[in-house]
């Protein structure tokens, strides 16, 4: 965070952030969501544009890739 904000509104966007990146590990979501992508998506979800913009992301984005199930046959 780039300032204090409320813990209401961050746990608004945890939560919405959670429940896209369980989606995206479920197969629920055709596109390839990577961390910032996930983040700016979760951002509406806050009351207040001033703590949405207190949220940033440093460093290399991450991708979420949902590994193919390997079937063994005997």
């Amino acid at each position: 965070m780039l300032w204090e904000v409320t813990d209401k509104d961050t746990d608004l966007l945890t939560g919405d952030m959670i429940e896209r990146m369980i989606a995206v590990r479920n197969g629920d979501c055709q596109e390839m969501l990577d961390l910032p992508s996930i983040i700016a998506a979760s951002k509406p979800m806050c009351n207040r544009f001033i703590t949405a913009a207190a949220i940033v992301v440093y460093g290399l984005p991450c991708s979420f890739k949902v590994p193919k199930t390997v079937t063994t046959t005997t």
